[in-house]
């Protein structure tokens, strides 16, 4: 989600979205609060932060906390959502 992030009020930042082609920016996310939130308002969905890193990145639940919970311990100052495409769903042994 590189470049054109703005500030839109009330904790809320807007963005170009991953999911889609996207030249206006219509992903919200919210970083304070205990999960965050995002909002795509194309339609592509919302809800917690781990469920958008989930939907980016093909993780399951617990797959998708722990890479988070490990970039947080590596860069605690500054966390990045890297954009991917939509990758095959990885089943976690706990889905098995």
């Amino acid at each position: 989600m590189a470049g054109n992030v703005f500030t839109i009020g009330n904790g809320w930042a807007r963005e170009r979205c991953p999911a889609h082609d996207d030249r206006t920016g219509s992903l919200s996310t919210r970083l304070d609060g205990a999960r965050g939130h995002w909002c795509c308002f194309v339609g592509r969905g919302h809800g917690e932060l781990v469920s958008l890193h989930m939907r980016l990145s093909g993780l399951c639940f617990m797959d998708a906390v722990r890479e988070l919970v490990a970039g947080l311990l590596a860069h605690p100052l500054s966390m990045t959502i890297t954009a991917t495409t939509h990758a095959p769903r990885t089943p976690c042994p706990a889905d098995r």
